[in-house]
């Protein structure tokens, strides 16, 4: 259980008048604990709670991207016992086929947050596709006078440095807050400390392969890694760059710039010449704030906001920094706050988390009030 859940879909259905109890394992067990483990402690919660269910109660175990590796399916099986509609929300587009390939036939839904995990109903998952949302009390405008800049959140890694070094070499104010922006050349890969055993990177080396994206993956990291010197991050040198934030703060600096940047290539894809790209949950969390969003074009989006309206989409790298110097011109500061005007009010009609839990329940069979 990550910042997000709340910020995101618990305090928006909590302030709808939704009752919210918050189990999380690893607090309780003050570990990362096994399935089994997790199940005990979720099994302690339901006995307990069967004593407080009312007759006219409709009660849903929601479960937070369960996964075989986090939750034994025997808990699962015990609420259904007792009437307790199970439903799992799955937020990974190409990786949820390996974690719930076991778990997810048990749940009465499967939401899933991209289409390429439509996959999962070859393994007896029944699925719902929902795009992600934002909760519009949460992350919305912080003020009226945006800075004529575009911001990125996020860890400088991938492909990263490189749009936004081409922005800034573009002539454009950049602000980038994230984990290892403030390192400099030499220092700035960021690299991540893999404490996983050998026999845990051996089985994900032959999950990954097991499926085309997998592979990609597996591709381009001895890809980069082999032809490192042209491919190392890029250095900021007049950027306004900062550390992390917490979710508070981020909304606070997307919402003082006119205009947001989404990055979608997912790992080091993007030294292929057919990169693999996700949209984030960044992706209607930054609209829902109000910003004029520049973020790569996918099907998910493309159904979710109106091109030039309500978004504005690239295709390729040197259409991104074309768009945005095009917009960032003072003559178009007009058109960049009603973008994100128009941005804002789409969300919150049709892109907040009450509207997605709403389909939900009808699918489901509870009664939405």
């Amino acid at each position: 259980m990550y910042e997000w859940h709340w910020a995101h879909y618990l305090s928006e259905l909590e302030s709808a008048g939704v009752r919210i109890i918050d189990c999380n394992p690893n607090r309780i067990l003050k570990k990362d604990g096994l399935p089994s483990e997790n199940a005990e402690v979720l099994k302690d919660l339901v006995i307990s709670l069967k004593k407080k269910i009312r007759g006219n109660d409709s009660v849903l175990f929601f479960g937070a991207q369960a996964r075989d590796d986090n939750l034994d399916p025997s808990v699962i099986k015990l609420m259904q016992g007792m009437g307790i509609i199970c439903a799992n929300i799955c937020v990974d587009g190409f990786f949820e086929h390996i974690h719930v390939k076991e778990i997810g036939k048990y749940f009465d839904l499967n939401w899933v947050t991209h289409y390429n995990a439509l996959s999962i109903s070859k393994y007896g998952c029944k699925v719902l596709y929902m795009p992600m949302a934002a909760n519009p009390k949460f992350f919305s405008p912080r003020s009226k006078h945006k800075e004529k800049a575009i911001a990125f959140v996020g860890s400088n890694y991938g492909v990263r440095s490189w749009y936004l070094s081409g922005l800034e070499e573009a002539g454009l104010k950049i602000k980038v807050r994230g984990k290892g922006w403030l390192k400099k050349v030499g220092d700035n890969e960021n690299k991540i400390k893999n404490k996983n055993s050998v026999n845990d990177r051996t089985k994900l080396f032959l999950k990954l392969i097991s499926f085309s994206c997998g592979r990609k993956i597996v591709l381009s990291g001895i890809k980069k890694r082999i032809l490192s010197s042209c491919y190392s991050n890029r250095y900021l040198s007049n950027a306004d760059v900062g550390g992390e934030l917490s979710l508070s703060e981020i909304v606070d600096f997307y919402g003082n710039c006119i205009m947001s940047l989404g990055i979608s290539e997912v790992h080091n894809t993007y030294v292929l010449k057919k990169p693999v790209y996700q949209y984030h949950l960044r992706d209607f969390e930054c609209p829902m704030i109000g910003c004029a969003h520049l973020v790569r074009r996918c099907k998910e989006l493309e159904e979710s906001f109106e091109d030039g309206k309500e978004i504005l989409f690239y295709d390729s790298m040197e259409e991104c920094i074309d768009k945005a110097k095009f917009y960032l011109n003072d003559s178009r500061e007009a058109e960049l706050l009603k973008i994100g005007s128009n941005a804002r009010a789409r969300s919150e009609k049709e892109h907040s988390w009450s509207k997605r839990f709403e389909k939900l329940c009808k699918n489901i069979g509870i009664k939405w009030k």
